[in-house]
C-alpha cells in the first residue's frame, strides 16, 4: 500500500513539472531562467539583465545575436513573472511533498 501511494506522488509531480514547461521559449533559455529563480533572482530587470548576459556570452558567443523581437530567446516580462512564480510554487510542492511523504513513512498506522 505505501509504495503505492509513493509511486502515485512521484507520478503527479512528473506530470506537473511536464504540464510548467513553456513551448515557445528555448530550452536552454527557459533552464537558466528556472536555475536563476530558483536561486532567489526575484526582480524581472534582474532576470532579464542575466538571461541577456547568458544569450550574449554564452549561447551565442562570436556569432550574431537574434533580434529582441524574436520570443524564442527574449522572454517577455510576463513569461519572466511567470517563471518566478513556477520555480515558487515547485518549490513549496517539492517541500510539501517530502514533508508529506516523511510523515507517510514514518506514521506506525498500518
Amino acid at each position: 500500500m505505501r509504495a503505492i501511494v509513493v509511486c502515485d506522488l512521484l507520478s503527479v509531480l512528473v506530470i506537473w513539472q511536464k504540464r510548467t514547461t513553456c513551448l515557445s521559449m528555448d530550452k536552454r533559455v527557459l533552464e537558466k531562467m528556472t536555475e536563476l529563480a530558483s536561486a532567489g533572482v526575484r526582480c524581472v530587470p534582474e532576470m532579464q539583465r542575466h538571461i541577456k548576459h547568458y544569450i550574449e556570452q554564452v549561447l551565442f558567443a562570436g556569432s550574431s545575436v537574434p533580434p529582441l523581437e524574436d520570443s524564442h530567446f527574449w522572454p517577455s516580462g510576463k513569461a519572466v513573472i511567470n517563471c518566478i512564480y513556477r520555480a515558487n510554487r515547485r518549490a513549496r510542492f517539492v517541500i510539501f511533498f517530502l514533508h508529506s511523504l516523511c510523515s507517510f513513512l514514518l506514521c506506525d498506522c498500518m
